[in-house]
């Protein structure tokens, strides 16, 4: 698990050249590592990305919310830039993928890297809490599917439609 904030700068994708991006993101860090300015600061005032512009480039996860994320779900240029640093280090601009498939620059602190472990209820409380809620999440959806099931009705017209019954041990179909 890891604890990250970042800038970042998209990059227009019909430009070749990230240079200005990466020009300004090394100045940003120029500024960071000779301590001027807080890395929060920055953040807000330079950061292109909405969600974690406003929190001080604070990264969070999109799906929960959360500020630990698992290192081995980032995707693969986060894990390069991600995986060689210390906490408290500021990464080089590096380049990333965004989910929507766009590019962009960035600059990342590492905050916090936690080494894999046996959870333990106490100091990992608040992930086995997601976990179960999660669990139980899933486990509601299937009853609820289960009981539309049986109060449901459903018709299929379609001359390629075989029913389950009809089609096992034919694998879908009648061969010769």
């Amino acid at each position: 698990m890891i604890d990250v904030n970042h800038v970042l700068i998209q990059v227009d994708d019909s430009a070749v050249d990230p240079a200005e991006a990466i020009g300004l993101l090394e100045t940003l860090r120029d500024s960071l590592v000779t301590q001027e300015v807080p890395f929060e600061a920055l953040a807000k005032r330079h950061s292109e990305d909405p969600c974690s512009a406003t929190q001080g480039g604070y990264v969070t996860d999109p799906r929960t919310g959360d500020r630990n994320l698992q290192l081995a779900l980032l995707g693969p240029q986060w894990q390069a830039t991600v995986d060689t640093m210390s906490v408290d280090e500021v990464s080089a601009p590096a380049e990333v993928q965004l989910l929507d498939g766009t590019r962009a620059w960035h600059i990342v602190l590492l905050q916090r890297r936690t080494p894999p472990h046996t959870l333990d209820p106490i100091t990992d409380y608040a992930l086995l809490s997601e976990y179960a809620l999660q669990e139980k999440r899933q486990s509601e959806l299937v009853a609820y599917i289960g009981r539309l099931r049986e109060r449901v009705q459903v018709m299929i017209k379609s001359d390629r439609y075989v029913a389950p019954e009809q089609r096992a041990g034919t694998l879908g179909g009648t061969y010769a």
